[in-house]
């Protein structure tokens, strides 16, 4: 699976909740949380200046520290496995399956043109098939006597 979100609650997905994911590639934004309020609110000034104080004071840190990094899953091997073509070979074989079930379904549903074709090729006609009729022409043949 894969999906685009912001890397905080991302993080604590992948180390809490479901630890068969693993986070991979850059950040998109360098701060991991936000916080929405008001436009014109009037303590979004001090709001920033206690925020960036806790931020200097490691007070932040030790927040994310704790929620985030020790989490519930266990460590374990983040090497992946390679894709062989045994690991694929059930795919493989769905998809030839379900190629020849449409090749035979195609063809049963078109028995009637195609019984038509040889029919009309066994009397020495040509058939002309369009999308949406039939056509014969009959071949014209001399004889001389």
């Amino acid at each position: 699976d894969a999906s685009f979100m912001d890397i905080g609650p991302l993080e604590y997905a992948t180390t809490h909740s479901y630890c068969n994911l693993t986070l991979v590639g850059a950040d998109f934004d360098a701060s991991a949380f936000g916080i929405v309020y008001q436009k014109d609110w009037i303590y979004a000034k001090e709001l920033d200046v206690n925020l960036l104080s806790l931020r200097e004071q490691g007070v932040l840190d030790d927040l994310r520290a704790k929620w985030f990094e020790g989490g519930d899953c266990s460590q374990t091997d983040d090497s992946g496995t390679a894709m062989t073509v045994e690991s694929l070979g059930g795919l493989f074989l769905t998809f030839g399956v379900i190629s020849i079930l449409s090749l035979l379904l195609f063809v049963w549903l078109k028995r009637s043109i195609i019984k038509d074709y040889f029919k009309s090729r066994k009397r020495g006609r040509s058939l002309v098939i369009t999308p949406n009729t039939l056509k014969e022409e009959h071949s014209q043949v001399t004889v001389a006597e």
